[in-house]
């Protein structure tokens, strides 16, 4: 979903650059709908 790849190089999605603002929204939705991945291992 996100990566460290050169911002510069980047052509789309904008949005993948952010990637601190991406993983806290993926842990904040984990958090809201009660989801722990790997939780059935």
């Amino acid at each position: 979903m996100t990566g460290d790849g050169d911002k510069k190089l980047l052509v789309a999605p904008l949005w993948s650059a952010d990637k601190k603002r991406v993983l806290n929204t993926i842990h904040k939705a984990l958090n809201d709908r009660n989801v722990t991945q790997g939780r059935n291992y």
